[in-house]
């Protein structure tokens, strides 16, 4: 099937066989090939390229619609087919030896994935299936011409290129370098000015104080006989267990040797009831439960699976509960109390002037950095750093900026003081060389728009087809290698 003058065509061609009269021959049989469609194609040439680049360039709906105003019908599922198969793997593609990495969101907050793209070219070179997967040091080198990497800060992908090379020269982004210390620094002001109120966040148990709980209230079930008998059988125990021998044990607790000795060769289950022995046995994974924020009895016994009854749950979590249900109503009464102070609040972009500056027009700035010294310190560290990313004259460099930072005596400051000692060589080159990750962010932002095109239903193939070869590439010089 073919176009021709505007109007669908379909060819039947005859084709010439030739048969081999050497009995030794494998094949035997030799047909003619076609200049314009390949072996058992339904189209030729021309019709599939058109195919292919509709569907790179639109969702296969779209596609459709498209091509059958240029005569050639087709369905989704061939257009899907088709692009699919040309994203299974990565290309071989030649880079310029200077890429940038960076990861995207297939889910977000679920599932991610990675793509490299060149800095002069701006293709994109490859497409991961996975966001720290072991298939990029290996892509890296597979390409000894990759010279330079530009990345964001995390430091995984640090460990990834040194994997692959140790001569990869790796530049950490400006942007995020700047996006960090603003978040520091503006969140330190806020602290400074009282607009960050201390909200008390909901206390949960640990598995270790839960269980502690429980085996408590398993130990108070029954009457107050029966609660006596394993009081004693559990003193007999911590005190062997403490060192101290049958006569000391005996004296300390006002009761007959005898009595110890039969409380040491008791077993446990004749001491605990039927409902004590199994909640005894399901302690441990109840403890676990209400670990992970479960401190409710209705959602434990349903996390158990119906191995407890309702009724037995409520009693093994009866201190627990109340115990933290006291603290929490203080933890609302506290929040509350705080939802109800209404103060002026100054915008984050204001604070990040003044921090960058030193200079404000607001009021509080004003006097709470000619009241409180740590304020022009804070400011003195970010404008230092803002000239040393911007490689002014005038910066320090990195080991006296991160001397400056540590004086400010703040937690938050010398935390970033110390991711930028760990990455002190991507920072410097970020200094020293016009290189950014904004190439990555553009391309991000492109798989957003193929991702909703596709109604966020591009599978993986799909996204890695329309990303490296979907779009007209132009032409951009860039260095040899």
């Amino acid at each position: 099937m073919t176009e021709l003058f505007s109007c669908s065509v379909t060819l039947t061609v005859g084709i010439r066989h030739f048969y081999c009269d050497n009995p030794s021959c494998s094949r035997g049989v030799f047909s003619e090939s076609l200049l314009f469609a390949d072996r058992y194609g339904r189209m030729s040439h021309e019709a599939c390229e058109r195919v292919r680049q509709e569907t790179l360039s639109q969702p296969s709906r779209s596609a459709c619609a498209t091509l059958s105003r240029q005569h050639i019908t087709v369905s989704r599922s061939t257009c899907q087919r088709v692009a699919r198969r040309l994203g299974q793997r990565n290309p071989d593609i030649r880079t310029s030896g200077y890429i940038g990495i960076d990861d995207f969101a297939i889910r977000k907050g679920h599932e991610y994935m990675c793509a490299a793209v060149d800095h002069y070219t701006r293709q994109v070179l490859a497409v991961f299936d996975s966001r720290y997967g072991h298939e990029i040091p290996q892509w890296i080198a597979s390409h000894p011409e990759i010279r330079l990497v530009s990345r964001d800060g995390s430091q995984r992908y640090r460990k990834l290129i040194d994997a692959a090379s140790g001569d990869i020269v790796q530049v950490s982004d400006r942007f995020h370098l700047m996006k960090n210390l603003r978040d520091v620094s503006v969140e330190l002001i806020k602290n400074l000015l009282g607009e960050r109120k201390a909200r008390m966040p909901y206390p949960y148990p640990t598995a270790q104080e839960a269980y502690r709980y429980i085996i408590d209230d398993i130990l108070g079930i029954g009457d107050a006989r029966h609660r006596d008998r394993v009081r004693r059988y559990y003193s007999v125990r911590e005190r062997k267990d403490a060192g101290e021998t049958l006569a000391q044990i005996a004296a300390g607790m006002g009761c007959r040797p005898q009595t110890v000795y039969k409380y040491l060769n008791m077993d446990v289950s004749k001491v605990l009831n039927k409902e004590q022995g199994i909640l005894l046995r399901h302690a441990k994974e109840m403890s676990r439960i209400i670990s992970t924020g479960c401190t409710t009895p209705a959602t434990v016994t349903r996390k158990l699976n119906g191995k407890l009854p309702s009724r037995s749950v409520c009693r093994a979590m009866r201190t627990l509960t109340s115990h933290y249900s006291e603290l929490r109503k203080q933890v609302r009464e506290h929040n509350s109390k705080l939802s109800e102070l209404k103060t002026a609040k100054v915008k984050n972009s204001v604070i990040w002037h003044y921090v960058m500056t030193g200079m404000t027009t607001s009021k509080r700035l004003h006097r709470i950095g000619s009241t409180n010294p740590l304020v022009d310190k804070i400011i003195q560290a970010c404008i230092a750093f803002r000239k040393m990313i911007h490689g002014e004259d005038d910066a320090p460099d990195i080991a006296g900026w991160i001397r400056m930072a540590s004086e400010c005596q703040v937690r938050e400051m010398t935390e970033f003081a110390e991711y930028i000692r760990k990455d002190k060589e991507a920072i410097e080159q970020a200094c020293l060389t016009n290189y950014s990750n904004a190439v990555m962010e553009g391309t991000v932002n492109k798989i957003k728009a193929v991702k909703r095109s596709m109604y966020n239903k591009a599978g993986v193939q799909m996204l890695r087809a329309k990303l490296i070869y979907g779009g007209v590439k132009q032409y951009q010089p860039y260095h040899l290698n």
